[in-house]
């Protein structure tokens, strides 16, 4: 389950994206160029199997072994549509469970 999760999306922390391959830099650029607060994510998620770029926020990413999902921005890039999701008022935030 893991291996088929993975080869879905892989995510990135914001702060290593210069490490990326030039091409997936620019490929995030483009997306990072619909939104104006992409730079401010903690995590950037690259989905495999689509055009699509999804900007993560974990406020307590680096303390918390657990932390809570704040908010997303998912950029599809064949339409450069921006949907952005706010989860702080939401019971049962999604956490991530790997780091």
């Amino acid at each position: 389950m893991v291996n088929f999760y993975l080869m879905l999306f892989t995510s990135i922390l914001i702060l290593a994206l210069h490490t990326l391959d030039i091409h997936l830099q620019k490929y995030e650029n483009r997306a990072r160029s619909t939104v104006s607060y992409g730079e401010k994510a903690t995590l950037v998620k690259f989905t495999t199997t689509k055009p699509k770029i999804s900007y993560l926020f974990y406020p307590h990413f680096d303390t918390d072994a657990y932390p809570a999902l704040q908010a997303s921005i998912q950029v599809d890039l064949e339409t450069l549509s921006v949907n952005y999701r706010d989860y702080r008022d939401t019971e049962n935030r999604p956490i991530i469970h790997w780091k």
